[in-house]
Formats: C-alpha cells, sequence, structure tokens
C-alpha cells in the first residue's frame, strides 16, 4: 500500500445571534471552492446588533471545523413627522411652524435636520432657518415681497451613518390686495389769475409689480 492525503469536501455553515434581526441567513458554496458568498435580509422593522458566525467543515469532529465571528449592525432609519402647514399670506414675514423626528438607536443631538425650498422665488432660501432641541424643531420661512403661489419646503432628518428620512410640506401663499401708490405732491405757490396750470403725476401702480388691474 502508499501514504498520501485524502481531500475531504468541505460544508459551511453560518449562525446569527440574537435572532430576529437577520432573516434568510445562508452561504451559497460549492467544495472545494475558495470563495463562497453568504446571504442574508433584516426583519422588517428590526435594528441592533448581530454576532455572525460562517463555520467551514471537511469533517464531523470539532476539530475538523474553523469558524470566523463578525458583526453586522442593522442602522435604524430616523423618522420625521409632518406638520400642519396653514395658509399664509402674501408679504406676511417671518412665519414658523414645529415638527417632531426621532431614531430609535441614535441620540436627538446626533441627529441633523435640513430644509431646502423647492421654489426659491417664492420662498428663498436664505429666509428658512431650523432650530433642535431633543427630538423637537421649529422651521421658520419667509415669503419673498409681492410673491404669492403653490410650493413646498422638503425637511430631512439624517442619522450619523447617513441614513436620512424626508417629507415635503405644502406650502400655500395666499395672494393680497396691495393698495395702489402715488408720489406725494408738493406744495405749491402761484400768481392770482396765473392761467392753467399743468402738475405731472407720477409713481401710479396698481401696488404690486405682479398685479394687474
Amino acid at each position: 500500500g502508499g501514504s498520501g492525503s485524502q481531500t475531504q469536501p468541505l460544508s459551511i455553515g453560518v449562525e446569527s445571534s440574537p435572532g430576529g434581526i437577520l432573516t434568510n441567513l445562508s452561504v451559497a458554496y460549492q467544495s472545494p471552492g475558495s470563495t463562497a458568498t453568504l446571504r442574508f435580509a433584516t426583519v422588517s422593522n428590526a435594528y441592533g446588533t448581530v454576532n455572525v458566525t460562517i463555520f467551514v467543515s471537511n469533517g464531523t469532529n470539532a476539530t475538523d471545523s474553523v469558524a470566523q465571528m463578525f458583526q453586522i449592525r442593522v442602522n435604524a432609519l430616523p423618522s420625521i413627522f409632518d406638520p400642519e402647514t396653514p395658509f399664509i399670506y402674501e408679504d406676511s414675514g417671518t412665519n414658523w411652524l414645529s415638527f417632531t423626528f426621532t431614531d430609535p438607536d441614535d441620540p436627538p443631538m446626533s441627529l441633523r435636520v435640513t430644509a431646502r425650498s423647492l421654489n426659491p422665488a417664492l420662498i428663498p432660501q436664505e429666509t428658512i432657518g431650523i432650530g433642535q432641541a431633543e427630538f423637537s424643531g421649529i422651521l421658520d420661512y419667509a415669503p419673498a415681497k409681492d410673491q404669492y403661489g403653490q410650493t413646498a419646503i422638503v425637511l430631512t432628518v439624517t442619522d450619523p451613518a447617513g441614513a436620512s428620512s424626508s417629507i415635503s410640506l405644502p406650502i400655500t401663499i395666499l395672494a393680497v390686495n396691495d393698495p395702489p401708490t402715488l408720489d406725494p405732491i408738493q406744495d405749491m405757490v402761484i400768481d392770482e389769475d396765473s392761467g392753467l396750470h399743468v402738475i405731472p403725476l407720477t409713481g401710479i401702480t396698481s401696488g404690486a409689480s405682479n398685479e394687474l388691474q
């Protein structure tokens, strides 16, 4: 007889702990290949840190296997809640509304809230401000002068891992009837029996450049 080594078929298994976060956990492998593919999905609305262990075995005894463990962190998405957005009026100055947001696995001060005007001609970006305190915030905004119509402001909350959620707040700016204008007229002194006089009147408008009356 002769001596030599016998190649045993390899098998790969996988386990995770704790349960309830990952699902459909499997390894696609064909012996004696040197690579394999780990597949998994996440359970709906589940988050947390999972320990995953990969076992490679060429026999039935414990000494015939090797294991590698690593962690997968499933990051919970932050949420931002749609506040009521009342009508505002043309040339109404600064308006504000309050909103709330949350993230089940990150502290509130680690979250960043931003706001973007979808129509800067109606609500200029530079008029928008955000204030945060814990899981609540204040949005300040102001319509552009003499402008009215419909637009929206997009609020986005982002966590430290870069996950984010957004909502679109519809904003309706109602037109107001601006008073007409007339330039001041200077007082005059005219002579008695001086005949016909013509005085030019200037600055006559309907009150706003976007009003046709």
